[in-house]
């Protein structure tokens, strides 16, 4: 609904989250001429065609007397990918003071075989899925 919402009027949709253990997390701009949609983006990782980023099935917790799942991983990880989401809201903001980089989505990686590692961003275009309804 947000990217429809966002479509209609004219404005970028960006959305960005981070993974199970805070050991990755992704970034994605969609802009409005844009022909790809968040289904899309999903379709491309089912299909492995598009970099997803890292995950810690061990890093989920249901903390006691809650009835719903969170996952664990310190703040100072989860600020990777909330700078790239302000980065990528002021490039759509301010183009001229700030311009982006190309490509849709950012996927991060903090982890690599097991291990933590420095931030590795992986950067690549979003393009439609034939899958998707939005291709239609």
């Amino acid at each position: 609904f947000l990217q429809w919402f966002c479509r209609r009027h004219g404005r970028p949709y960006i959305f960005g989250h981070a993974t199970q253990g805070a050991v990755g997390g992704v970034v994605a701009r969609f802009d409005v001429d844009g022909s790809a949609c968040r289904g899309c983006l999903g379709e491309h990782w089912t299909d492995g065609t598009l970099p997803e980023p890292v995950e810690d099935p061990a890093g989920v917790l249901t903390p006691v007397g809650c009835n719903q799942p969170t996952f664990t991983g310190g703040a100072f990880d989860l600020q990777e990918v909330s700078m790239e989401m302000v980065r990528t809201a002021l490039g759509v903001l301010v183009p001229d003071l700030y311009p982006r980089g190309g490509g849709g989505l950012g996927v991060v990686d903090l982890e690599i075989n097991g291990r933590r590692a420095t931030p590795r961003w992986t950067v690549s275009d979003i393009p439609s899925h034939p899958r998707c309804g939005c291709a239609r």
